[in-house]
């Protein structure tokens, strides 16, 4: 389950957040709400949440110098104040979007799913089987190994995914494999074979006849900038 904080000095604000998330079935524990700053520095000092909602202004320490003081995490910037200093400072210093109050509930659903980096489909299901791909897509991943983490019959699972999705989940697997070694290419992370290995493929032949299927260069072209003829 993907675990979440609130630092908002505003209690309407965080209930409204709150709400979205269990009205929309998105699969997010909302692990701590604070409402200032000083006890947003504690909880931010002593635990790793995968995503932070943070205002700006609030009492003893503002959003802005938490996320400077704490910048390992992905932060979601909660404010009042349509400032441009203040939305580039954010976005400076990590954030992942910048949201003003009051909260729209598209908007917060874009923002959360961009700082994820993947689509939540708002299946119980559906969403947790993402999430096993995304954290674990270096791992030797079969449909029997998920379903059993799941509790499900393979099958079941299988059908179920191609039905919300309109992939299989080995589709779903390679294609976040592929992300993340395009990723990894343009920022010019180690050798090819390697990148290829850590995004879970044994044969770098394999590797290579995804990466061209998926993005229509090889992995080479890609790292060079070069385009296909």
């Amino acid at each position: 389950m993907i675990r979440c904080f609130i630092i908002d000095d505003e209690k309407a604000v965080s209930g409204v957040i709150q709400y979205f998330i269990a009205q929309e079935n998105i699969p997010i524990q909302v692990a701590e709400v604070v409402y200032d700053g000083k006890r947003g520095k504690k909880i931010l000092d002593t635990d790793q949440p995968h995503l932070v909602f943070i205002d700006i202004q609030m009492p003893f320490f503002n959003g802005l110098e938490l996320m400077e003081r704490f910048p390992q995490h992905k932060y979601i910037v909660v404010t009042a104040f349509d400032f441009f200093q203040y939305a580039h400072k954010s976005l400076q210093l990590g954030a992942v979007d910048y949201l003003l109050k009051p909260i729209q509930k598209d908007k917060l659903l874009e923002a959360i799913q961009r700082a994820l980096g993947y689509k939540l489909y708002r299946d119980e299901i559906t969403d947790h089987i993402v999430q096993i791909l995304q954290r674990d897509f270096a791992q030797r991943l079969t449909l029997q190994a998920i379903a059993d983490r799941l509790g499900y019959h393979p099958a079941y699972i299988a059908r179920h995914f191609k039905k919300i999705t309109g992939l299989t989940i080995m589709e779903q697997l390679t294609k976040i494999r592929m992300n993340e070694a395009k990723r990894r290419l343009q920022n010019g992370e180690d050798t090819i074979q390697s990148i290829a290995e850590q995004c879970g493929y044994r044969s770098e032949s394999g590797f290579y006849r995804d990466f061209k299927k998926e993005f229509s260069l090889t992995p080479s072209m890609m790292r060079s900038g070069q385009e296909i003829e």
